[in-house]
């Protein structure tokens, strides 16, 4: 564009369309204050050489300087959320009390700007890819793919163009459920107090309406199939752990210490930390039990545990001996088949399908009433705030640098965008520069020129998909805006603890993930890093390991298997399958498949599989393969069933409720939501409440509601009469919060 900063007008005559689309020039503005300002250096600029520069602050200052003070210290407050030191000084011998050149100077020192070149290796980039799949959520899975972009094209700026595309490479395994947006925002929360600090929050304890008050002093915190804080209860005396997703609104440090005589500085070490963590559902050691059961409820208990022995009794009943770890899932299996069940379990078993009966009971009274009608449910799309959208685009000027240029369609999917947003974006980068003495804009070009009209921008652009690349200005601000932002605390956190996820799963510690961790941490603040070493992170696998080995084995060598399967209305069937890949979402796993009996993709729970039997002569086909070679998903819940249904979800269950994509929602006083959803039945209703363990209650319809609590109070009466089962829910209740 040269140095005009407006194009000439088009003759009348021109038929050329007219323009509708325009840049942002808040965006613009904070980009040519930061490349004017890292040109600037090492002297820097002062406020009234800035304004005379910046042609962007020129035109839209008034003439008392007050807009322009306010524009000014918007974009700098902006660029330092993003990593963008701006530093400020005066000049040798200055008191500050004078004017021109004894102002205070700002300058960006082009050595600190944006992310140092990283040497990343091919092997670094696909674990880097695993990470950035881990996270749930739109923020979340946003802030960490930005973040595994701008360190790839730091490591294209160094010369490693061969790095593969982490970002649309297919995964042949993929693990998920790391944690979702509340999650994140809480743990950064938590690492920036750290252990030790007195904090308050509310919680919703298990099936309660209404959130309650807790003060606490924070010992510790780590992933057992869900996130959890272990802190010590100042109004109950006691250590307690808290599911982090039952915690409603901000987590704030207490007004005034509270009084901790008696109580250590950190209340639990590291290892009573572990301790109360590891003895959670989803990691407890595994224990043997016995069932006697109908034969039908016989296969399903089977899948669920980790093992099982039978032998076949009289009249239809089988004695079951069952190597499990008394899970979410297994309790839950046991709580759906209590009808089936001959004679009482165990009492530990007990005590455990007690309290979930009980948490369903309580949440099924507490329910609140839904409005009527439900308004409908809309699909809702994250505005971008104007530091993410500088960020955006100062990450995309260093993207263009560092790849020679990049399809417009790869630039939609690089950044998430939708063509609307690109088309502005493009347009806000070519009318930002740098300035010099002379008002002279040497702004960012790009080829192919942008155009004015969305009309032309579809014809000519999406329409055939060019490689835009991009001219940076001469000077010390092209080397720098070649490189891609610093980590922002959300970004990096999002990073650290995705690699210790990864490395805490089985399959992904090896030496190429620990190489990388160890280049994260060394372009991450320090304290940051320190902070990472306190997650305490352990998956757990669901499914036979036999099983998932086999499974593994056939989608490797790409043949089909004979599977036969109970789906979540309790119908069993038998059908062939083309495996894909394992998905591992928290602590639940599934089977991508192409099935061949409903021609379409299905994800199998591996709890649900109650046989499967590999075919090693039956190849794939050319659905599979291309499934294989897409991007995996978490698999989502079919919201298009026959029977209609209207519950509240607690705060931990709003997540799974929409994963049913609600036809209608809104947002329940206090906290929670309500939401009409489509199942396919009723059993499959029942299975979604019970799962939930009091996080749902069933709202409508009646009579399903009438069935629900009928059934929980058949169970809860037959089992309530134990006093060693009693003793041990007590106990039970102890390590956690209910």
């Amino acid at each position: 564009m040269g140095g005009e900063a407006v194009p000439e007008n088009p003759p009348e005559d021109s038929e050329d369309p007219i323009q509708d689309v325009s840049a942002d020039l808040g965006v613009s503005r904070a980009l040519s204050l930061a490349a004017t300002l890292l040109d600037s250096a090492p002297v820097g600029l002062t406020k009234a050489e800035i304004l005379s520069r910046v042609d962007l602050y020129r035109e839209q200052a008034d003439a008392s300087g007050s807009a322009f003070e306010q524009m000014f210290s918007r974009d700098k407050r902006y660029l330092r959320l993003n990593g963008v030191e701006i530093a400020e000084h005066l000049p040798s011998g200055s008191s500050g009390r004078g004017r021109g050149d004894r102002q205070h100077r700002y300058v960006i020192d082009p050595a600190t700007y944006g992310l140092p070149v990283l040497d990343l290796s091919d092997d670094e980039a696909e674990v880097l890819r695993r990470v950035t799949l881990l996270w749930s959520d739109s923020r979340a899975q946003q802030s960490i793919r930005e973040v595994a972009g701008a360190l790839v094209d730091a490591g294209r700026a160094g010369g490693g163009h061969g790095v593969a595309d982490v970002l649309t490479a297919p995964v042949r395994s993929h693990r998920t459920g790391l944690g979702r947006d509340r999650d994140l925002e809480l743990l950064q929360t938590l690492l920036e107090r750290g252990a030790g600090a007195a904090v308050t929050f509310d919680y919703a304890p298990r099936g309660a309406r209404a959130p309650a008050r807790r003060r606490v002093i924070l010992a510790g915190w780590g992933l057992r199939g869900h996130w959890y804080l272990v802190a010590h209860d100042l109004d109950r005396g006691e250590p307690r752990t808290f599911r982090l997703d039952r915690i409603v609104g901000e987590m704030r440090p207490l007004p005034e210490p509270p009084q901790t005589s008696g109580i250590p500085e950190v209340p639990l070490d590291e290892a009573a930390v572990e301790e109360r963590l590891d003895a959670l559902g989803s990691l407890r050691d595994p224990i043997t039990t016995e069932l006697a059961v109908s034969s039908d409820a016989a296969e399903t208990l089977r899948a669920a545990a980790s093992s099982a022995e039978a032998s076949e009794e009289t009249e239809g009943r089988v004695r079951l001996r069952l190597t499990t770890r008394l899970d979410e899932q297994f309790v839950s299996t046991v709580c759906r088949h209590l009808e089936a069940l001959r004679e009482p379990p165990d009492p530990r078993l007990r005590a455990l399908v007690l309290r979930r009966l009980r948490a369903v009971a309580t949440a099924q009274a507490a329910a609140p009433a839904a409005p009527d009608p439900l308004p409908r449910r809309r699909p809702q799309r994250r505005g971008d705030s104007a530091p993410d959208k500088i960020a955006r685009l100062l990450n995309m000027a260093a993207h263009l640098e560092a790849t020679g240029g990049t399809e417009l369609s790869a630039l939609l999917a690089r950044f998430d965008v939708t063509p609307r947003q690109l088309h502005r974006d493009l347009l806000s980068l070519q009318q930002a520069g740098s300035f010099d003495s002379d008002r002279f804009g040497d702004f960012i070009d790009l080829d192919p020129e942008i155009p004015l009209s969305r009309t032309e921008f579809t014809e000519q652009m999406l329409a055939t998909d060019p490689t835009v690349s991009i001219r940076l200005p001469a000077g010390q601000m092209r080397g720098a805006m070649a490189r891609p932002l610093r980590l922002t605390a959300p970004g990096a956190l999002s990073l650290l603890i995705g690699l210790e996820g990864l490395l805490a799963s089985a399959e992904h510690r090896d030496s190429a993930a620990l190489r990388l961790r160890r280049k994260v941490r060394e372009i991450v603040p320090r304290p940051l890093a320190e902070a990472a070493d306190s997650l305490s992170v352990a998956w757990r696998t669901e499914g036979d390991p036999e099983l998932r080995a086999m499974l593994t084995a056939a989608a490797g060598s790409g043949h089909a298997v004979e599977l036969r399967y109970e789906d979540r209305s309790d119908r069993r069937s038998t059908r062939v399958v083309e495996p894909v890949r394992l998905i591992h979402d928290a602590d639940r796993s599934y089977l991508q498949a192409w099935c061949r009996s409903s021609r379409a993709e299905r994800h199998f729970r591996l709890s649900r599989i109650l046989d499967a039997e590999p075919r090693p002569d039956d190849p794939i086909g050319s659905e599979a393969a291309r499934l294989a070679d897409s991007v995996p998903r978490p698999p989502r819940a079919p919201g298009d069933g026959a029977l209609r249904a209207v519950v509240w979800a607690a705060p931990a269950a709003v997540a799974e409720v929409l994963c049913w994509d609600p036809a209608a929602a809104a947002e329940s006083e206090g906290s929670g939501l309500f939401a009409e959803l489509r199942l396919p039945s009723r059993r499959a209703l029942e299975r979604l409440v019970i799962e939930a363990d009091g996080d749902v209650a069933l709202l409508a319809p009646p009579e399903a509601v009438e069935s629900l609590t009928r059934r929980i109070d058949r169970g809860l009466r037959r089992l309530a009469e134990d006093p060693e089962s009693s003793r041990m829910l007590e106990d039970e209740d102890e390590r956690t919060a209910p």
